[in-house]
């Protein structure tokens, strides 16, 4: 049975969905400095 229109569109809205959440979790990671202090990091020695 071929796919219809509906089951394209409800699987472009998942994958946006998804996507859309992993920028968020982007977002709030970056916001945070992924972790970091900003004054503490440096070019040290890794």
């Amino acid at each position: 049975m071929p796919k219809t229109n509906d089951a394209a569109l409800d699987a472009f809205i998942t994958a946006k969905n998804e996507i859309d959440a992993m920028l968020a979790r982007l977002v709030a990671h970056s916001a945070d400095h992924f972790g970091y202090s900003p004054v503490d990091v440096n070019w040290g020695p890794c």
